[in-house]
């Protein structure tokens, strides 16, 4: 068979992963995130990686995104992180969810000015190791 990608390169791997369902199953933390930073390292242009996000959220155990944001700036001394909208941690917590470590809800914030309610995605810590699938390279 044919590839157009080297196996095992960066863009190999994020082909991969979006064509196939993580299947390695983990029986630690550890084991999890030596996983998520071989396959998923940080980048010369990202002030964080990965397993950033994945401790904040395992220790306050559900935030939105703008508290994830703030909660990365204090701890990594940052001026500010991803935005007005924390846009930057988009494909950190979308690892995160196919991996199955965080579960996304959304949940009422409040009303609005005018009418209405605000609406936010909430991001769930799983504490189920044995739920959790990772990428399997």
């Amino acid at each position: 068979m044919a590839t157009v990608f080297e196996p095992k390169t960066d863009k190999w791997k994020k082909l991969y992963s979006n064509f196939n369902e993580n299947q390695k199953k983990v029986k630690s933390k550890q084991e999890a995130i030596e996983i998520l930073e071989r396959t998923y390292p940080i980048q010369n242009s990202s002030k964080i990686s990965i397993k950033d996000v994945f401790s904040i959220l395992e220790e306050k155990r559900k935030l939105c995104r703008y508290e994830i944001a703030e909660e990365l700036v204090q701890r990594k001394s940052l001026k500010s992180y991803g935005g007005k909208w924390a846009h930057s941690l988009a494909p950190h917590l979308k690892i995160l969810k196919k991996s199955r470590i965080i579960q996304i809800r959304r949940e009422k914030f409040g009303q609005k000015k005018s009418f209405g309610s605000i609406i936010r995605e909430v991001y769930v810590y799983n504490p189920k190791i044995t739920e959790w699938a990772l990428p399997d390279f």
